[in-house]
């Protein structure tokens, strides 16, 4: 198997795994979407259990996507890990990608941002 089709199967399983995991997270809001008339309290709940499923989901497929990619074609350990990092680096790049359209470059930098040290006396 040449570089090429081992990038190419790499690239198209993150993919894929990608599209499952978009499907799986739609498929959540829609079977518990946010109920009519909850309070901010409510809907922050819900928000926050969607949030952390769809973390866990997709730690959980991309380890899967990896899994599959380095038992697809392995001649050697090496090239059995190179593809299995290569699906699971396209997955999360495709992830980054999406949001970044959908949300923009702002959301994204408020939300990955690391917390910042104190500067003053009172924290």
């Amino acid at each position: 198997m040449s570089i090429a089709r081992l990038i190419g199967t790499a690239a198209g399983l993150g993919v894929l795994a990608f599209v499952a995991f978009w499907l799986i997270s739609a498929l959540g809001w829609g079977l518990f979407p946010y109920s009519a008339g909850a309070d901010q309290f409510a809907q922050t709940r819900v928000w926050l259990v969607h949030i952390i499923a769809e973390k866990a989901a997709g730690i959980l497929i991309g380890c899967v996507v990896a899994f599959v990619a380095a038992r697809s074609y392995r001649p050697s350990w090496r090239i059995g890990v190179l593809s299995g990092v290569l699906a699971a680096v396209t997955f999360q790049a495709l992830s980054i990608v999406v949001y970044l359209l959908r949300f923009g470059a702002a959301a994204y930098a408020r939300y990955n941002a690391l917390p910042r040290p104190c500067s003053g006396l009172l924290c």
